[in-house]
């Protein structure tokens, strides 16, 4: 088990990485090994398992470290057309000719409601920034 999780992390480096782009968000913040080197190394040294734990751990800060750095750089795209509920009238409770403005219904309440409790823990979670290079 513990060859096929090094081949299958092998085989991802080698093919799939370099059309997605070759580092991790953790590791172009801070200059660390990538998330693939490190669940290499880990179960390499520590067995299945135990290295699945702590490549768990480092794709958690990897994800935290995205979402903090890269996407805040990134442009925003426009919307394509997609149309949710509270872009079209309610039937009921409102008037057909007026949309949902969250009043009826359960406009802006879709989705868990665990992205802001997931939001202010990742605040207090560290990542360091790059080492300088001389």
């Amino acid at each position: 088990m513990k060859t096929a999780a090094l081949v299958a992390i092998t085989l991802y480096q080698r093919y799939v990485s370099p059309y997605k782009g070759y580092r991790c968000a953790y590791h172009y913040h801070t200059g660390c090994a990538t998330c693939s080197r490190l669940g290499f190394r880990a179960i390499r040294r520590y067995g299945v398992w135990a290295g699945i734990g702590l490549l768990r751990e480092r794709l958690e800060r990897c994800g935290i470290a995205y979402r903090r750095y890269a996407r805040a750089h990134l442009p925003q795209r426009m919307q394509r057309g997609f149309i949710d509920g509270c872009d079209i009238p309610c039937d009921g409770d409102c008037l057909s000719s007026i949309p949902c403005d969250g009043g009826c219904g359960d406009c802006g309440n879709w989705g868990g409601g665990d992205d802001k409790k997931k939001k202010t823990e990742e605040v207090s979670v560290h990542i360091p920034q790059a080492r300088a290079v001389i």
